[in-house]
């Protein structure tokens, strides 16, 4: 992900300060902290806010004032969190229009490698965010998009949630052993050379296989 002309590269997060974009943020620090030179550009969207007649000309440029600024100081925050943890650049934008427009525009503008976006899981609430903004994203931004959202059980009647016995044994064994006995064959488990496997029982069956093919 490193940009063609200078060696840096650029993330752009959108940031609308709900729990999703939030974590938004988490995830781009990943990608983050295996690239060379990372900049993280966080950008909130205002929405114009619609005038009914001139009288509310004062009062709404009193609000957006105020809404300027508080959405300045808390990206302010989120980047000050972001370098702490990273040693990275981070910038922080605060535009007005159409949200999906204003995060591809800034895309462009820094000619951007990646662009990550929260998505909300609340059934039609979240069906209308993927047509409203993160899907215009993906489809106008000039570079790969990747959308977040909170881990749930999954919604879809035909897809099973994960199996409490194998989540169990993950727990337990932080990672080492990640089926139970019911699902031990899920997948056939390939370890580098220079790692021994994670639990005995891979130990035995190598044994096994060593002496019957002596």
């Amino acid at each position: 992900m490193e940009h063609q002309t200078d060696g840096r590269s650029v993330m752009v997060i959108g940031i609308d300060f709900s729990d999703a974009s939030r974590q938004a943020t988490g995830v781009a620090l990943n990608p983050a902290r295996i690239t060379r030179c990372p900049d993280l550009h966080l950008i909130h969207v205002i929405r114009p806010a619609a005038l009914i007649g001139p009288n509310d000309w004062l009062g709404a440029m009193s609000q957006y004032e105020k809404t300027v600024d508080a959405a300045r100081r808390e990206l302010d925050a989120i980047c000050a969190s972001a370098i702490a943890e990273e040693s990275l650049r981070a910038f922080t934008h605060v535009r007005t229009g159409e949200p999906y427009r204003e995060i591809v525009q800034l895309a462009s503008d820094m000619e951007a490698d990646l662009v990550v976006i929260g998505t909300h899981s609340r059934g039609g609430v979240s069906r209308l965010l993927m047509g409203s903004v993160a899907e215009r994203v993906q489809r106008y931004a000039p570079c790969p998009v990747l959308t977040v959202k909170p881990k749930t059980l999954p919604e879809a009647s035909d897809i099973d949630p994960p199996c409490p016995e194998c989540h169990a044994a993950r727990v337990e064994t932080s990672g080492a052993c990640l089926w139970c006995d019911l699902h031990a064959n899920m997948a056939h488990s390939f370890f580098p050379p220079s790692e021994p496997p994670p639990y005995a029982a891979w130990h035995e069956g190598e044994a096994d296989h060593g002496r019957n093919g002596a």
